[in-house]
């Protein structure tokens, strides 16, 4: 059923790889691969094979790594064309495979279909998990696939650390071609995303042995945070729409606030402000963004060379009146000045209240002459107004973060900020929407879809996980921006973020 190739000339390019513009089938760059074109010797019997694949009941996956529609394991499939080939694959093939790459494997293999249509995608990973060796995909896909129907098997280089940097190939899919590499710390790859309404029907899995070691992790270096800025009283309520300036306005949204632990704030900044804001953002061809990776971690743009107006938006939300004003709405003590409240009573998303309830117990309105004060001074000479993290990001097509990049399980306790710029009205099925998520659970908490000029206020614990959708090409030219903020309380153990005890953490992503 199966052509075998030549098994000595194989295992030869395994063990010294050509390089590849000799395309004998064996690949040594970004890492090793094989590719074995004609599968399956009868063209009849692949029929029969696609044909029962495309009989099985699929399932919708979907989470912060992929989307698509996957079948059982096929080890449940006990007849027909199908079960031929899984029980090729488990004797005969292993055998070959054993013998070609001198790696051991035992008895374990793992086989599943999967059906990619428009949209769909699996992002940069390494495949790493307990016990996995060598990977493998064997196409089933329209005779007329080309690289415009998306789909493809991107392999990634790496740097000197072991993170992925960049595509260096990208495999296209063809019918009855099958793919396999050995499953490495470097070993990053990714199904593109399918542009067309043609259906990538594939057969994948992998074959089990001892699993390599892997090095340790390197932690990446905390974003550092900004002093507050001092703003003027004229210029703080030139900014806000002033429906939220009134003393009790803001306790309406501080109790929401402390029932739910989020809201969502619409029209948020002035329309002056706003409108220079989309005018700068969107129109403007001087602004540099910096691609921000590893992709297997987070893929979206970062400024770097801001202008006037999106310098005092940055300078604006980070500044000491802008921490009351967040104190005032919830309830948290960003500043020396905000009101003194029982840390034990506050509960964030993704964490339970002793009652069993979600979100923080109620603590005191503001005061009116708090949202007044114009000169900041600390009641103590130890007390210093929280320093927030705050940064410009632009998402657009292709763009996504994952869970274990969450900044909200490394922060600690802390208010996220999000503040949105669009260029126009944002649809929750293009992408780009962020999913909060308890760790433990895995249960979705939260989902914000981007608006413009909605300020998202978040308050989150080291339990609580966060990602942003990838973007699919149902989006086109649309892009968003988000000005990201996170701020912590005054008289914490933890006063400033990326640092925070994560021993009894556990902070592995299972990647499928």
């Amino acid at each position: 059923m199966i052509r075998h190739a030549a098994c000595e000339k194989f295992k030869s390019f395994w063990e010294c790889p050509l390089e590849d513009a000799q395309n004998e089938g064996v690949f040594s760059k970004p890492f090793k691969h094989l590719i074995l074109p004609d599968f399956i010797e009868d063209v009849e019997t692949l029929s029969s094979i696609q044909k029962q694949l495309l009989s099985l009941d699929f399932h919708e996956k979907s989470n912060d790594l992929y989307k698509f529609r996957q079948s059982s394991d096929l080890k449940n499939v006990e007849s027909g064309p199908v079960s031929e080939l899984k029980n090729n694959l488990y004797n005969q093939f292993r055998k070959w495979l054993i013998e070609v790459t001198g790696i051991k494997l035992n008895a374990t293999v793992d086989v599943s279909c999967a059906q990619y249509s428009s949209t769909d995608v699996l992002l940069c990973h390494d495949d790493e998990l307990e016990g996995r060796r060598i990977a493998f995909i064997f196409y089933l896909v329209d005779e007329n696939w080309t690289a415009d129907d998306g789909g493809t098997l991107d392999l990634y280089s790496s740097d000197e650390h072991g993170d992925p940097v960049k595509i260096a190939k990208r495999i296209i899919p063809k019918k009855n071609t099958l793919v396999l590499f050995e499953v490495t710390p470097i070993s990053y790859h990714q199904v593109s995303e399918v542009l067309s309404e043609k259906v990538r029907l594939s057969v994948s899995g992998w074959f089990h042995g001892s699993s390599l070691p892997r090095p340790p992790l390197r932690l990446e270096k905390p974003s550092q945070p900004e002093k507050p800025e001092i703003l003027e009283q004229e210029d703080y309520f030139d900014w806000i729409n002033s429906s939220y300036m009134n003393p009790e306005a803001q306790g309406d949204i501080q109790e929401h606030f402390e029932q739910n632990s989020e809201i969502q704030l619409q029209d948020f900044l002035n329309e002056n402000i706003q409108k220079a804001l989309r005018e700068a953002l969107c129109t403007s061809d001087d602004i540099q963004w910096e691609d921000m990776g590893p992709p297997n971690k987070r893929s979206y743009g970062v400024c770097k060379n801001t202008n006037s107006i999106m310098e005092r938006t940055r300078d604006f939300f980070s500044s000491e009146l802008m921490l009351l004003l967040l104190s005032n709405m919830t309830g948290l003590r960003l500043h020396p000045l905000a009101p003194e409240s029982d840390e034990d009573d506050e509960v964030a998303v993704g964490q339970e209240s002793e009652d069993g309830a979600s979100g923080s117990k109620r603590k005191s309105r503001p005061d009116e002459s708090q949202s007044k004060k114009t000169k900041l001074e600390c009641k103590k000479e130890e007390e210093l107004p929280t320093e927030p993290i705050v940064e410009w990001r632009r998402f657009q097509h292709g763009n996504y973060t994952l869970l274990h990049d969450s900044e909200t399980s490394k922060l600690g306790h802390s208010l996220m900020l999000m503040y949105y710029i669009a260029d126009n009205q944002w649809e929750q099925e293009w992408g780009g929407f962020t999913s909060f998520i308890a760790k433990a659970e895995n249960e979705e908490l939260l989902t914000v879809v981007p608006k413009h000029n909605c300020l998202a206020l978040i308050y989150c614990c080291p339990a609580t996980l966060s990602f942003v959708k990838h973007i699919n090409n149902k989006s086109s030219n649309r892009k968003f921006f988000v000005l990201n903020g996170y701020y912590s309380e005054v008289n914490k153990d933890l006063k400033t973020y990326g640092v925070h005890d994560t021993e009894n953490e556990d902070s592995d992503v299972s990647n499928e």
